[in-house]
């Protein structure tokens, strides 16, 4: 299961663009937070910073979506000047964002200056019931602090890598006009679903990669295609040159250039046949993985719906209540010998009370075996 963070407040300091409010605070409640003002006021530059703030990285409005790994390290350098221009030169050291939020149970509270995307300036992690520090490092770097939040992300959000968290928070949970929405872009859309329909992150993250793969195996292909094309060309040319020599004798150079070409276009032709086949497995091997994902948590729903209705007669409130207390509520019979009569009738497919034939009480041993079973193959 997926757990997304709530956040609870933020903080901007040092911030030029709002000049007559460089430090800004907002508090979030468990409603909608709403964020309205004209054009020109700042309200993407909110939105970036925030996201900026989470994942050490800003979008780059000109980049095209490949991958979710591609995505977040192709944004790392583009994020350490993002915010340039916004921010005064003489304001960059000072220019700060902090972050407070809740997940699965901790409390985060992080401080990341905006020209340092993979350093936090301060971190803190406790328990949120008794305040317990929950994650420490010692004497760290601002690099270790960023490293230990990414890990705790990982750890507490249920995702396989902080990049998905990345990838959610810049392409699901904000959006403003500059950027595509979800579902203009099938590959985004694509990688969403995925992890909106609960597939396992190390799936979707497996699946990710093959699907890059097969894109640049299919580029490759092209590419050879086209040399191979090219150098078909040529050699037509070049027998048309042959052909058409006046001396019997073709020019040695011309021979020379020939067989190169001849050499180039087989090597081509047999790295495209290389290329398709790999193209193939990549697209079979993908195709397999999402049946398996899908066969084994259509097999664990169903054995933990036989798990949770495996209990039968014995877990009938009215049984429940005679066994337990050794008194009969019809008759107001009792003795030690009620209960073990009771067993007994349940254990023959008899209902207790009228003795009408019942289904026999399911073995939950089995049960949790399957469901162990099928657990597995989701791991």
């Amino acid at each position: 299961m997926i757990r997304l963070p709530q956040l609870q407040t933020i903080a901007l300091r040092g911030f030029t663009l709002y000049r007559n409010k460089p430090a800004i605070e907002a508090v979030f409640g468990s409603g909608v937070f709403c964020l309205a003002g004209a054009n020109g006021l700042g309200k993407s530059t909110f939105l970036a910073a925030l996201s900026f703030g989470l994942t050490g990285i800003a979008a780059d409005p000109g980049r095209s979506f490949r991958s979710v790994d591609e995505y977040y390290r192709h944004s790392i350098s583009y994020s350490e000047d993002h915010f340039s221009g916004r921010i005064r030169e003489r304001d960059r050291d000072g220019a700060e964002i902090s972050i407070s939020m809740e997940l699965a149970g901790h409390t985060y509270n992080l401080t990341r200056n905006m020209f340092e995307p993979q350093e936090l300036r301060a971190l803190s992690i406790v328990d949120s019931g008794n305040q317990s520090v929950v994650k420490v490092a010692d004497e760290p770097s601002p690099g270790d602090l960023h490293r230990l939040y990414a890990d705790a992300i990982i750890e507490d959000s249920g995702l396989s890598s902080f990049e998905q968290f990345a990838f959610l928070q810049h392409f699901v949970f904000t959006f403003d006009e500059r950027r595509h929405l979800l579902f203009w872009d099938q590959r985004v859309a694509s990688q969403a679903l995925f992890l909106a329909f609960g597939l396992d992150p190390e799936r979707v993250r497996e699946a990710d990669k093959l699907e890059r793969a097969v894109e640049r195996n299919a580029s490759q292909a092209r590419n050879l295609q086209y040399q191979a094309t090219t150098a078909r060309q040529r050699m037509e040319d070049l027998h048309k040159r042959v052909e058409s020599a006046e001396d019997d004798d073709p020019d040695v150079d011309l021979v020379a250039e020939f067989d190169s070409l001849t050499a180039a276009s087989r090597s081509a032709i047999d790295r495209e046949a290389r290329l398709r086949a790999a193209l193939g497995d990549a697209q079979t091997e993908l195709a397999s993985k999402v049946a398996e994902q899908i066969a084994a948590r259509s097999d664990y729903e169903r054995a933990f719906e036989s798990r949770l209705q495996g209990s039968g007669l014995a877990a009938h409130p009215v049984v429940r209540q005679i066994i337990e207390s050794g008194t009969c509520e019809v008759c107001g019979g009792s003795g030690s010998s009620l209960a073990d009569h009771i067993s007994d009738q349940i254990r023959q497919g008899s209902c207790p009370l009228c003795g009408s034939p019942a289904e026999p009480e399911r073995n939950p041993d089995e049960s949790a075996k399957q469901l162990r079973e099928a657990d597995e193959r989701l791991d």
